[in-house]
């Protein structure tokens, strides 16, 4: 079902909210997957990517105005985007993205409980990565060793959402700080193999000393 206030072309209406896509797109994928929409324990972990760890990851990476700038490097990667229009998201982008991060996500974390004044940010991202891994990856049926993925012996829907947010922003020092500061790794490692990306290798060794200073 689509809401009347959705934007309609040719084809429908346009969808840009990841999670009505996934869930859109599960029904046509088989059963397996479209009992995985309504399964209680995997919609805690999605929506612990969208409430918990996306708001951890924003609040981090745009801590400070030069921070947020440096977050918006990666697009100098595309050729196809022209040298002014790239400084001008950085110009524009940058202020707008560390104001949303003081004044909209700290204030959310507030009320949810997940953020306290004094708290360092680095610490609470870093906590919550080891909260998924210890409680989403844990074995429940025994004392073994955890689950290759939350879905047992491949990912199901909670592994590719909270994959997908920490794609977002993969190759940034942050991600880095993530990768060789938690216990997330090996679930990554198996991650990027499911979906056939290339082994990730740490981007920005020199800098991780000075990261949650």
């Amino acid at each position: 079902e689509c809401s009347s206030d959705l934007v309609t072309g040719h084809w429908g209406p346009f969808i840009s909210d990841s999670e009505i896509i996934v869930n859109t797109l599960a029904k046509f994928v088989g059963k397996g997957v479209e009992k995985q929409v309504t399964d209680e324990e995997i919609l805690r972990w999605r929506k612990w990517s969208r409430q918990q760890l996306v708001k951890y990851l924003v609040l981090n990476l745009n801590d400070s105005l030069f921070n947020a700038w440096m977050s918006y490097d990666y697009i100098d990667q595309f050729d196809t985007i022209p040298t002014f229009n790239k400084y001008f998201l950085k110009i524009m982008g940058a202020p707008v993205m560390y104001l949303v991060a003081k004044l909209m996500t700290a204030p959310a974390l507030k009320r949810q409980g997940l953020l306290n004044d004094g708290d360092n940010i680095r610490d609470r991202l870093l906590g919550s990565v080891n909260k998924f891994t210890d409680e989403a990856l844990s074995n429940k049926a025994s004392d073994s060793k955890p689950r290759s993925f939350h879905g047992g012996d491949k990912p199901d829907l909670a592994d590719l959402d909270v994959y997908g947010v920490l794609q977002s922003i993969r190759g940034h020092v942050i991600y880095d700080d993530i990768y060789t500061s938690t216990e997330i790794k090996p679930w990554l490692d198996r991650m990027d193999t499911a979906t056939g990306k290339t082994p990730y290798i740490v981007v920005h060794p020199d800098k991780l000393h000075k990261v949650g200073k």
